[in-house]
């Protein structure tokens, strides 16, 4: 959860966060719904390998379509943003293990 909100605040200006942020809460309940109706429906007809397939295909198409979204223009100039702090808390973890 924290991720995707991490990641829109990279992609997206300022002034747009709350209706983004309130539309991914609506859309994540309503996929959960779905998610689950449509899963227990494949199970019971089809069997838990092809809901497997179905998943990895499907994660497999939102990584290609991640992938095309560009950064927003101000995120990419502030070393802080998403990139800055996985990079900030690795080095912080490396040096945590030595100690």
């Amino acid at each position: 959860m924290a991720a995707y909100r991490s990641y829109v605040q990279d992609i997206l200006p300022k002034e747009q966060f709350g209706s983004a942020n309130s539309f991914i809460e609506v859309s994540l309940q309503v996929g959960m719904f779905s998610a689950s109706a449509i899963s227990g429906f494949l199970l019971d007809y089809t069997g838990f390998l092809i809901i497997l397939i179905i998943s990895i295909c499907l994660f497999f198409f939102a990584s290609v379509l991640i992938s095309t979204i560009e950064s927003d223009k101000i995120s990419q100039m502030n070393i802080s943003g998403a990139k800055g702090n996985f990079v900030s808390g690795i080095k912080y973890i490396v040096n945590k293990k030595q100690s």
